[in-house]
């Protein structure tokens, strides 16, 4: 035996494989993973990723685990990144502490007391199951879809809501063509290249997701909700987005709507995306043929992740979605490696 482990027969502690995997099993059985939802207001963070020097949901609830963990540091990891003053309502994220002491409970409702107002966790669990090659729960690979809404507001000023204009884009002055919108959301539901709605990050270094296979993603749902008044709310349920891809999608709309563009023009981004990047003044676009810059990303504030979505047992079951059910965790082998 070696600290605890017992070793294979005529196993040497001299073969570096086996003292990797050594260290690599002690650090397992030292720790235990634990999930949670987030939920958050955007509007003061630079995003979900952390960033050294600005603040950051990923920043903010790291530091509350360790001070609360007495831990040097604690990873998070979330399902997905949401761009800076972007909401969430359902943003899941997993982290690992030290094993067997921490009642979910009891963290839940100690980081509420140390957490900003502007951000709050809730259903924590500890984490059982592991996929069919014995890894842990993830909140990245075992999603299997997330839904968000960009709420927007199209009418004369004077019929807006004030108290709703950090979550809410004023985004026209007149009534859009609910109609028209319907139609051209419907053509943004299947498995698509859309290259064309993808922004690259500033600074990233080309190509980004620059291949055909790079930009498909898959979108089970696309819908315009009417809900009155000139209050307007667009749905969209998918398996991963490509960066900005729901906010172009909401930009895209809009226009529409609006009469400035046309269903047509959607169906020709997805019909021939251009297979190079193109040069903007938000970053490289991966731009389609219809117009330099067009579509242009909708406000970040509209933006919600209202939920991600996972089949049973995490949380019970009670974020699956019916359109949404491949299996990516128990039973099942991702084809990629997690985040250690």
């Amino acid at each position: 035996e070696f600290f605890g482990i017992r070793l294979p027969g005529g196993v040497s502690l001299e073969r570096p494989m086996l003292l990797t995997a050594v260290g690599a099993a002690i650090a397992a059985a030292a720790t235990a993973r634990y999930r949670a939802r987030v939920s958050y207001d955007g509007g003061a963070y630079a995003g979900m990723q952390y960033q050294p020097t600005r603040p950051t949901v990923q920043g903010t609830l790291q530091r509350a685990l360790a001070r609360r963990c007495q831990m040097p540091a604690v990873r998070v990891v979330a399902a997905g990144r949401t761009d800076a003053g972007v909401h969430a309502r359902g943003q899941a994220v997993h982290f690992d502490l030290d094993s067997g002491t921490y009642d979910p409970a009891d963290l839940e409702r100690s980081l509420g007391a140390l957490l900003p107002p502007d951000l709050a966790v809730s259903h924590v669990e500890r984490v059982g199951e592991v996929d069919g090659a014995g890894r842990s729960w993830h909140a990245i690979f075992w999603a299997t879809g997330k839904r968000y809404s960009y709420r927007l507001y199209a009418g004369p000023p004077g019929g807006r809501d004030p108290t709703t204009r950090l979550y809410r884009h004023h985004a026209h002055s007149s009534p859009l063509d609910l109609e028209a919108m319907r139609t051209t959301a419907a053509a943004l539901v299947g498995e698509r290249d859309f290259r064309a709605f993808a922004n690259k990050p500033r600074g990233s270094a080309p190509p980004y997701e620059a291949s055909a296979l790079g930009t498909v993603r898959t979108v089970a749902e696309a819908a315009v909700v009417d809900e009155g008044g000139g209050c307007v709310r667009l749905d969209f349920v998918l398996k991963g987005a490509l960066y900005k891809m729901v906010r172009n999608f909401a930009g895209a709309l809009v226009d529409v709507g609006a009469g400035r563009r046309s269903g047509d023009d959607v169906a020709a981004l997805l019909a021939t995306p251009q297979q190079s990047l193109r040069s903007s003044g938000s970053g490289a676009r991966l731009a389609g043929g219809v117009g330099a810059g067009w579509p242009k990303p909708a406000p970040a504030h509209g933006l919600t992740l209202e939920s991600v979505y996972y089949g049973a047992p995490a949380w019970g079951g009670a974020h699956a979605h019916p359109l949404l059910s491949e299996p990516i965790g128990v039973g099942a082998v991702s084809t990629r490696d997690p985040l250690s």
